[in-house]
């Protein structure tokens, strides 16, 4: 009994470090490569391919979420959200394309050849997501296709 209590703890402390990176890599690559101030507001990341049509859906609700709470006052995230999308996908020309007929304009977008966030990532399976707190805590992961916009609009505060 008390291996497997000792192991679980081992288990949740490696999950949470290798979460804590993620979000450390994130904030890091936000703050340096973009205008976008994180200070107190979510960040969310969403792994997609231009072959996956669903992880593309994906990235247009996050995309509709950060239009919508971009500055709103959320749980988590006084100063609303911001929204990375990271595809698997090396060819530029073809992840424009896609982030253009897709009609994605508020996203922050990059890709495997960002070398920080792939060594966070290359274990992620295209539609894995993320979303942190302003702290770096987990608030939702895995999120699945149609109920992106509805979880991050019940995070609004009144």
């Amino acid at each position: 009994m008390r291996f497997l209590f000792t192991s679980l703890l081992v288990l949740t402390f490696f999950i949470a470090k290798s979460q804590s990176g993620l979000y450390s890599d994130l904030f890091s690559f936000i703050s340096s490569e973009t205008k976008e101030s994180t200070v107190e507001r979510l960040i969310s990341l969403n792994v997609w391919s231009v072959e996956d049509r669903s992880s593309r859906n994906l990235n247009q609700e996050f995309d509709k979420a950060f239009f919508a709470y971009s500055g709103a006052k959320l749980k988590g995230g006084s100063k609303g959200i911001i929204v990375v999308v990271y595809c698997i996908d090396k060819d530029e020309v073809q992840i424009n394309i896609a982030l253009k007929k897709d009609g994605l304009t508020k996203v922050i977008s990059t890709n495997s050849t960002n070398k920080t966030l792939f060594s966070e990532l290359k274990n992620k399976m295209v539609g894995y997501n993320i979303v942190f707190d302003k702290d770096g805590k987990v608030i939702y992961e895995n999120l699945k296709a149609g109920t992106v916009f509805d979880s991050i609009h019940s995070l609004i505060t009144r």
